[in-house]
């Protein structure tokens, strides 16, 4: 995490803004979670953004790295910002996202887990999703019902 991890050594936890891209898989009416490794919680697929990356080539990177797919084709279904995205890490660094989230409709590959940041991965039904998900990424949920309600992108 390069470019976060250099403003980190500077600011220590202080509050930062973190521009990231997260995708939501979904096939056969199920979006796929990961388990993230640092605070056992369900959590959409993504990361952060390095310098003079788009948010998309961010999402490519980002499950190539965590789920080793190679994304063919994402559509953006939603920005969110502002207070409901903050968020202090287990570490103590507390950050207030910039989230671009991305529908993943096509992508080439099995996901599996890279055991380095994503622990396990499961697929939820919509009506049966784990109470257990990661506090910035329950805002993703909403979109993706409003995306799978046919009904556009979303600035929030």
């Amino acid at each position: 995490m390069g470019y976060i991890s250099d403003i980190r050594n500077k600011v220590g936890n202080n509050p930062i803004f973190m521009p990231s891209s997260g995708g939501c898989i979904y096939k056969d009416g199920k979006i796929l979670l990961q388990k993230r490794k640092d605070d056992g919680e369900w959590a959409f697929h993504g990361g952060c953004l390095e310098l003079g990356e788009t948010f998309y080539q961010c999402l490519v990177r980002e499950l190539k790295e965590e789920l080793n797919i190679d994304i063919k084709k994402a559509t953006p279904i939603g920005m969110l910002s502002g207070q409901k995205e903050n968020h202090i890490y287990p570490n103590g660094d507390e950050i207030f996202g910039i989230d671009m989230v991305y529908m993943i409709d096509e992508f080439e590959g099995v996901p599996t887990p890279d055991n380095d940041e994503v622990v396990d991965l499961k697929w939820f039904s919509m009506e049966d999703l784990p109470e257990n998900i990661h506090k910035p990424d329950v805002n993703f949920i909403p979109l993706v019902r409003n995306y799978l309600n046919h009904n556009g992108f979303v600035v929030d």
